[in-house]
């Protein structure tokens, strides 16, 4: 949820800490006048210093060949408000910042080392120090999932950042290897954010109390289905012979519970429930 944008709500210190003040996980992204776009995550309100999880990345630009991450070393402070803005890994106003934001003169820092891991033949223009001009600097809220209903899988672009940094051949061979990795690190994202769904649909069938599960044989095949999924339709009849009252009090044959029913007093009910086609009614009889 977009919370603050320089563009929309202008650069301004006063409003950054109006608008996100309350919030809690949250990400900034900023471009530069060169086209960087870069930021960083922090797992916690801008009112808070040690967060659970915090890591800066670079995405796209003139310095940035691939997607970089910097990871937040363990025991360092990952982030403080200061004076003058955001501040990722700072330990003061101005000491041991890895990335700086002056919303009052719309500049950036970066000069990551003190507090986040740097990775081997990182450009010098995320250590060196020097203040530059941003163009652009937003600040989202991440909030939680609602739900599986909502959840959808990732999907990865289908190409990596094209590589232009270099003659033509070597372009070309780089461009080849990074797809390659690029293409293996997408399909193994999407196996495990669908690994992660599935978790959770087993974890959520199996927390059921054993009463809720129905054991069903479908063409000789057994098969054991929640009672929710038996009440999807909710107007139908199948929906409604497992309605919590019919399902608990309504008894056949001799006042047995419909729960305790046997297959014999099923098809029995079925004869004498005129709602029901007959080529159900047989399919039951098969089964």
């Amino acid at each position: 949820k977009l919370v603050y944008s320089s563009t929309l709500n202008g650069c301004s210190l006063a409003t950054f800490q109006e608008k996100c003040r309350s919030i809690g996980p949250n990400i900034i992204i900023a471009k530069d006048a060169e086209g960087n776009i870069f930021g960083g995550y922090t797992s916690c309100s801008w009112w808070q210093t040690h967060a659970d999880k915090a890591f800066l990345f670079a995405l796209r630009g003139n310095y940035v060949v691939s997607p970089l991450k910097f990871d937040l070393k363990a025991g360092r402070q990952s982030h403080i408000n200061t004076s003058s803005g955001p501040s990722f890994g700072s330990t003061g106003q101005y000491v041991n910042t890895d990335l700086r934001f002056n919303l009052n003169n719309s500049t950036f820092l970066f000069c990551i080392g003190a507090n986040y891991e740097v990775p081997l033949m990182t450009n010098p223009f995320f250590t060196n120090g020097t203040y530059r001009n941003y163009s652009q600097l937003e600040v989202y809220e991440v909030l939680p999932s609602r739900g599986r209903a909502d959840e959808k899988l990732f999907v990865f672009p289908q190409t990596a950042l094209k590589i232009t940094k270099f003659t033509p051949p070597i372009n070309e061979a780089i461009q080849s290897r990074w797809q390659a990795m690029y293409n293996v690190d997408a399909s193994q994202s999407n196996l495990e954010i669908s690994f992660a769904n599935e978790e959770e649909m087993i974890a959520s069938f199996a927390a059921g109390e054993n009463k809720d599960t129905v054991l069903l044989s479908l063409s000789g095949t057994d098969i054991a289905v929640k009672r929710s999924t038996l009440q999807f339709c909710e107007e139908s009849t199948l929906a409604r012979q497992f309605d919590d009252k019919i399902w608990k009090n309504q008894t056949g044959g001799k006042h047995t519970p419909i729960s305790k029913w046997t297959a014999k007093e099923v098809i029995s009910w079925i004869d004498r429930n005129d709602d029901i086609d007959d080529e159900v009614v047989q399919r039951f009889r098969e089964n």
